[in-house]
């Protein structure tokens, strides 16, 4: 799984394309797109598969926040690919990294790469996004 909208880096998927962590109790989406987005990078930036995972839907529609199952797979794919593989540098990026916008059509959004500031460019990747019950949620993807 990943997250919808990119590709490999450094042989595994890059932070904004991974997918993987359990949800910590009460973690949701965010109050809009460039909110959830920031979040999901400060997360995988301080290590926090838990809450980055919280910031996810499925890849299909009805769209809904991740299921237990679908959170363990998560953790270990976001742990494999973003968090263990992932220099300092990196990872201090992505706890200080900004977006400067969206584009919002009713419950779905994007923001461009271009749209985030400070983020490694091999974590830099269009990405999609989904209104669930009034929060938004980075869409998953399996495997396209």
């Amino acid at each position: 799984m990943r997250v919808r909208g990119g590709g490999r880096a450094g042989g595994g998927y890059a932070a904004t394309l991974a997918v993987g962590a359990l949800v910590a109790a009460g973690c949701s989406g965010g109050g809009d797109p460039q909110a959830t987005v920031e979040q999901f990078l400060h997360a995988l930036g301080d290590k926090d598969t838990d809450r980055a995972c919280g910031l996810l839907a499925s890849a299909q529609p009805p769209y809904r926040p991740l299921d237990a199952a679908e959170l363990a797979l998560c953790a270990s794919g976001l742990r494999a690919a973003v968090v263990d593989a992932a220099g300092a540098d990196d990872l201090a990026a992505l706890r200080t990294a900004t977006v400067t916008g969206s584009e919002v059509g009713g419950d779905t959004a994007v923001v461009r790469a271009t749209q985030l500031q400070g983020v490694p460019a091999a974590y830099r990747s269009d990405l999609a996004l989904v209104r669930v019950d009034g929060q938004w949620y980075l869409r998953s993807s399996p495997n396209d």
